[in-house]
């Protein structure tokens, strides 16, 4: 059975990971149920407190102060006649002094009418274009303050980076603060003033991200590594984005949530509410202290009472001309009917970090409805309740008398492991093959909350999928009783899905994860130090992770699944893409119907849906050229299709029994006990893990230490 005992609740191994220079962060940011720990790598100017009594000197009366320090020389950053200004709009630029590598050039920032309002924040080198000999001073509609000290000596981008999002700081009397850095600007050149100002419940207007509906924020921390890589930045860069990703997963922040990445080159600000210098001062600390990146750390920093309006970029990249008025309403009337419906920004409440279900995309609306019908909402983070599992077991016995124990121990172990006290409740169902009693299942597994019989669903004249193909020895089959074994298995896991619905509409409390396993799949390791984990995901992330090995013909692994509640009712639904006309769907010139872009962090090789140039069209066969697809492919298509992000784990594991499929060598070698100082297994081919009594070396392929 799936109980977990005192012995088994083993702590993740992540733990144990040691983290130099650890400094703590005030807990300003609604993630930090305890202080966090953060890495610092490099010298910090001598602080200034705003609560200072020059500082304070300057605050408006009666108006509430978030308690923040800002680095370096703070009285170079405001002026006398900034107090006169009700709305101000700032930019950012900072470069190191031109030299023999760094020529001068001219910089071009955003276009603005003139107004002692509009302040550049810049370094004391760079020149810039409409600066006369007259007016050193304004560059264009800019009044240039230039800095000849900063709060970062000799590190230009964090300086930039630092600035813009201590903006509401920097201006202590203004009532928004539109700041952003030379890119913040529209198709016509112009900055956006007159487009993003918050509306008065709104604290922050801010640019969506272009992934926005569909990367999650550790999907971010790998784009950036890669960014940063194609870019040949120095190792300390890699060193604090790794520190960071580390440190967020180390104090169960949700890694894997979308609808949370900003484009912050434009940052509309409400300057004057306590949750937007909350956001601000969180966030300027984080960029101090970790990557100076700030999008990595803008959802970790949000507070709770923090109303964000989230704009589309291609709203942003429309407008933006030479105009700006002062103290003109949050969308002017001729702008708002210039804007189509789906234009418009939608408003993320401050209980609440999900995307509201009306900004959902239809085919999300239905799935959205499917699953949350009749639950209740998932409780807030601050709730603490037991993770909620739910266990998908389906296919015939086969060995698994002799291994239901090891199976039962390791599965526990690693279910108990996704919550950090081991507080995990598990409901299992089971879908049981017809000429099959399942005692032995039962037996060490049982009891389920639910086990029906297997039954077919496809009527039985219904054409068999003639795109799937399996490999048996050397030969390919089509159109046979393996496609049938195939058809029968999407209908199993369907049926799977719906009695977990059925079983949170009773319950009236949604799942977290889901873990679909085969009987005949046996683990050579524990899963437990493989698979950090927050306390509760949530049903909004769309993660599947999956073993690394088995995954041939260019597809995935479809020997076993854990994920969160929404990404497995994707993976359990696949009974409807067998209908599709294969030869029609997009593929590229290799043949391929998806196609993923991986990258390595640790243990974990994380894949997200890659575009790819459609070249169906080319086929020479006037009625298409039919796309194959083993089971692998098919399951790869699937999960691209749905656009989930895929973890593929370093998860060792056999395909045990005597059947003619069975992987005989790693079969023979766990009967015989055999001990090995590692395992390589090459996760491009079947046949499971080879034995080595040396440990692992870079020329192993796939290789798991013992």
């Amino acid at each position: 059975m799936f109980e977990a005992t005192d012995d088994d609740n083993r702590a993740d191994d992540s733990a144990e990971r040691v983290i130099p220079q650890l400094t703590t962060l005030p807990a300003a940011g609604h993630h930090a149920m305890d202080p966090s720990p953060v890495v610092t790598s490099r010298r910090i100017s001598p602080e200034v407190s705003w609560n200072s009594p020059e500082a304070l000197s300057r605050a408006s009366p009666g108006r509430a102060r978030t308690s923040c320090s800002l680095l370096g020389d703070v009285s170079g950053y405001w002026e006398s006649s900034d107090d006169r200004c009700d709305e101000v709009r700032a930019v950012f630029y900072f470069a190191l002094p031109q030299s023999k590598q760094r020529p001068a050039h001219m910089v071009g920032l955003p276009q603005i009418a003139r107004s002692r309002c509009n302040v550049a924040i810049v370094d004391s080198t760079s020149r810039f274009r409409g600066t006369a000999p007259h007016e050193p001073d304004w560059a264009g509609g800019w009044r240039l303050r230039r800095l000849a000290r900063w709060p970062f000596p000799g590190d230009a981008p964090r300086t930039a980076h630092y600035l813009k999002v201590m903006a509401p700081m920097l201006f202590p009397r203004a009532r928004v603060v539109l700041a952003g850095d030379a890119k913040c600007q529209g198709l016509f050149g112009g900055f956006p003033c007159a487009l993003m100002r918050p509306a008065p419940l709104v604290h922050l207007d801010v640019a969506k991200n272009r992934w926005f509906r569909s990367r999650s924020v550790e999907g971010e921390f790998v784009s950036t590594w890669k960014h940063m890589r194609a870019r040949r930045m120095g190792a300390t860069t890699f060193d604090e984005i790794t520190a960071q990703l580390d440190a967020y997963d180390l104090e169960g922040y949700d890694l894997d949530a979308l609808y949370r990445l900003p484009d912050t080159f434009c940052m509309a600000w409400n300057a004057q509410t306590d949750a937007a210098r909350q956001l601000a001062c969180q966030l300027g600390e984080e960029v101090a202290m970790r990557s100076m990146r700030e999008q990595l750390a803008f959802d970790h920093a949000r507070p709770h009472s923090i109303n964000i309006s989230w704009w589309a970029m291609r709203v942003i990249n429309q407008h933006g001309s030479a105009d700006c008025v002062l103290n003109a309403s949050a969308v002017p009337p001729s702008l708002t009917m210039a804007l189509p419906a789906t234009s418009l920004p939608f408003i993320t409440a401050a209980s609440s970090h999900q995307q509201p279900v009306s900004s959902l995309p239809p085919a999300e609306l239905a799935r959205v409805a499917r699953l949350d019908a009749t639950a209740t909402p998932t409780a807030p983070r601050s709730v603490r309740r037991s993770v909620r599992h739910a266990v998908c077991v389906t296919g015939l016995t086969r060995s698994f008398p002799e291994n239901g124990a090891s199976i039962s121990r390791r599965m526990a172990r690693f279910l108990s492991s996704t919550a950090p006290n081991g507080d995990v409740h598990i409901a299992k169902f089971g879908v049981r093959p017809r000429n099959d009693s399942w005692v032995s299942v039962v037996e060490y597994l049982g009891p389920f909350n639910r086990l029906v019989e297997q039954t077919p669903c496809l009527a039985p004249d219904t054409p068999l999928p003639s795109f799937f193909t399996c490999q048996r020895g050397r030969s390919v089959h089509r159109l046979d009783s393996c496609t049938g074994s195939f058809v029968q298995m999407q209908c199993d896991l369907a049926r799977c899905d719906a009695m977990v619905g059925q079983y949170e509409s009773e319950e009236a409390d949604p799942v977290d994860y889901v873990t679909w396993m085969r009987l005949d799949v046996v683990w050579e390791m524990d899963l437990t130090p493989s698979l950090p984990l927050p306390q509760v995901r949530g049903v909004s992330a769309n993660v599947v992770w999956l073993p690394l090995m088995n995954s041939q013909q260019a597809g995935l692994c479809d020997k076993f699944a854990f994920g969160t509640r929404r990404a497995m009712h994707s993976y359990l639904n696949r009974l409807d893409l067998i209908h599709l006309n294969y030869s029609a769907i997009p593929r590229n010139r290799q043949g391929q119907a998806a196609t993923w872009s991986c990258t390595t962090i640790g243990t974990k090789q994380i894949c997200i849906p890659k575009p790819f140039v459609d070249v169906a069209a080319q086929c020479p066969k006037r009625a298409g050229c039919m796309v194959s697809m083993s089971s692998e492919r098919f399951l790869s298509f699937a999960l691209y299709r749905a656009n989930l992000t895929v973890v593929r784990t370093k998860w060792a594991f056999c395909k045990f029994g005597d059947t003619p499929h069975s992987w005989k060598s790693c079969t023979a070698r766990l009967r015989a006990g055999t001990e090995c100082r590692s395992l390589n297994c090459p996760s491009w081919m079947a046949g499971g893990c080879s034995c080595q009594n040396t440990t692992c070396s870079a020329k192993d392929w796939y290789c798991i230490q013992g």
